[in-house]
């Protein structure tokens, strides 16, 4: 038997037993995600309705008069699924590929479709990966289960198909199948650096405005949430790239990884709020874990030890929450008061229920569709294109943070009720920003650390809202680098007219680790290296705690080899 004897015709009510009885095989149920056993009555009625509905193709392979295979297509939406089952006796002759390739020429010739076909396999079924492959197949992008194959439609016309136009991928994981040399040489980021910061310009004119305006009940919940900046920069940001990389007629290719943009692409925006993500942190320590841990670090963080032992009546309690930079390290052994480690759930209440108020409720669902609104409006200036889900999905993003925060304030409040003073590593997060607030609002006294030696050389709009405005000091490394907080100040200054002081830790951190090895040989061939920093992050970074990933995406692999 050879395999260009292979023929393909439509499936017919004889062959209903046929895709039944193979499908039950237990060496198929195991390459399938539903692996249980069809009943026959279930299987019946599944097979009437495929072949009586006008998107889907089912062909059966025969081979000298023998059935060895069939092969299922299915219009949905914007793509074909594909999905080939072989008949048991046939296993392991390598039939599996050509009718693949047979199965989807014909398909492709009957329905004169431009769409694309695409098989989903597990990642453990090597046998149909080789045989999507040697049909023409590639893979399009990888998930934690499987592996998505594409194959798209040839042109008869001109024999081009989209992968002859180009696939553009869109993060690193992508880029590894793609190949980073091709990548070098004909990559380029649709979108010019200008356009992307202009546009996240006129997004925190937009934010900013609602922070000052609104009511203080949601002023507050506005700047301590002040993610939704970066959310927005991002979410408007992926449309206008994902529409560009189109109208020149190419595939997109993205990974699991990239939430952001299969989000976009397929229409299906899920519940991924990092706020919540951060609930969990409050209670993730036994208690007699978190007890030693204090101890502990109460001891090695304190300068004398012996203050440790004496009446903490006698001396100044300066609280801590959350790690300690080596920057606030310095510091703390700089000053005399007795230091006091915290952890998030220290600055929540035991009883942690919560009910929004009807009338903060509908403040926030006004403010939300203001937003979304005035989101279209800054679209539309960049010639962004927004549908009603987008929209849609820009308001709910906006209540869904804003109730949460507002619950989180209503907590750290009711816990709080007298004048501390804290030291905080950095207000990158909500339940910092928030802690802070509510010791201010209490008379106490709030000093944040440059978090990353690198952050005051950037244009930074994300420091405003945050440590500027939180803050009653902001403690950097040297007196050098104030002139840059200084600059970004100047530029992006504090929500509130908070009159923050920016003061120098003198700390020589980094000049003792240049000390420690300005003498060292420098090596003949350096073989790898590896790049400090921000690196672009495919895993979806919201915060945009440094500034804008897609540009040094590019600029990454321009030096990587």
């Amino acid at each position: 038997m050879k395999e260009t004897d292979i023929t393909l015709n439509r499936v017919m009510d004889k062959d209903c037993r046929d895709l039944w009885t193979w499908r039950n095989h237990p060496e198929v149920r195991r390459q399938f995600f539903d692996d249980k056993i069809i009943p026959w009555d279930e299987h019946q009625r599944w097979f009437h309705s495929k072949t009586n509905s006008p998107g889907t193709k089912i062909y059966m392979a025969s081979l000298q008069n023998n059935k060895i295979g069939a092969i299922r297509f299915e219009i949905n939406g914007d793509i074909v699924t594909v999905s080939a089952n072989l008949n048991p006796i046939f296993f392991g002759k390598k039939l599996g590929s050509e009718i693949i390739r047979l199965g989807t020429d014909k398909f492709f010739s009957e329905m004169k479709t431009d769409k694309a076909v695409i098989a989903e396999i597990k990642k453990d079924n090597i046998a149909s990966q080789k045989a999507f492959t040697k049909a023409g197949y590639r893979v399009l992008k990888e998930a934690e289960d499987k592996l998505i194959y594409i194959k798209d439609r040839v042109d008869y016309g001109t024999g081009e198909t989209a992968s002859d136009r180009k696939i553009f991928p869109i993060d690193v994981f992508s880029i590894k199948k793609y190949g980073i040399k091709k990548w070098q040489d004909e990559f380029f980021w649709p979108v010019p650096d200008s356009d992307f910061i202009n546009l996240c310009r006129d997004i925190e004119a937009c934010m900013k405005a609602y922070m000052r305006n609104e009511p203080r009940e949601i002023s507050d919940l506005l700047l301590i949430q002040r993610n939704l900046f970066g959310e927005y920069c991002q979410f408007l940001h992926a449309n206008k790239v994902i529409q560009i990389i189109k109208s020149q007629g190419m595939d997109i290719s993205y990974s699991e990884a990239s939430i952001l943009y299969k989000d976009i692409i397929t229409g299906q925006f899920s519940d991924k709020s990092i706020l919540r993500a951060e609930e969990a942190t409050y209670n993730t320590l036994p208690f007699y874990e978190k007890t030693i841990k204090k101890f502990v670090r109460d001891i090695i963080y304190n300068a004398n030890p012996y203050r440790f032992l004496k009446s903490r009546e006698k001396i100044k309690i300066v609280r801590v929450c959350g790690s300690v930079s080596s920057l606030m390290g310095e510091y703390i052994k700089k000053i005399p008061h007795f230091v006091l480690m915290t952890y998030q759930r220290d600055w929540l209440p035991k009883d942690t229920s919560y009910a929004l108020p009807g009338g903060l409720a509908y403040e926030i669902k006004r403010v939300a569709a203001a937003i979304a609104t005035d989101l279209r409006t800054i679209a539309e200036k960049y010639k962004i294109i927004l549908d009603a889900s987008h929209i849609e999905h820009l308001r709910q993003v906006a209540e869904s943070e804003l109730i949460y925060m507002a619950r989180t304030l209503f907590l750290v409040r009711r816990k709080i009720n007298k004048k501390i003073d804290l030291l905080i590593s950095g207000l990158g997060n909500s339940f910092n920003r928030t802690l802070c607030l509510v010791i201010r609002e209490n008379g106490g006294h709030v000093v944040s650390f440059n978090h990353g030696g690198g952050a005051g050389l950037y244009d930074n709009p994300a420091v405003g809202p945050s440590e500027f405005t939180f803050s009653d000091v902001f403690v950097t490394y040297t007196s050098k680098s104030i002139e840059l907080f200084e600059r970004i100040k100047s530029n992006h200054p504090p929500i509130r007219n908070n009159n923050v002081v920016i003061a120098s830790c003198e700390a020589d951190i980094y000049f003792k680790i240049w000390q420690k090895y300005k003498n060292r040989k420098l090596p003949d061939v350096i073989r790898k290296i590896m790049v400090i920093g921000y690196p672009h992050n495919q895993s979806r970074n919201r915060q945009m705690a440094g500034g804008f990933s897609p540009i040094r995406l590019d600029l990454e692999l321009r030096i990587v080899n």
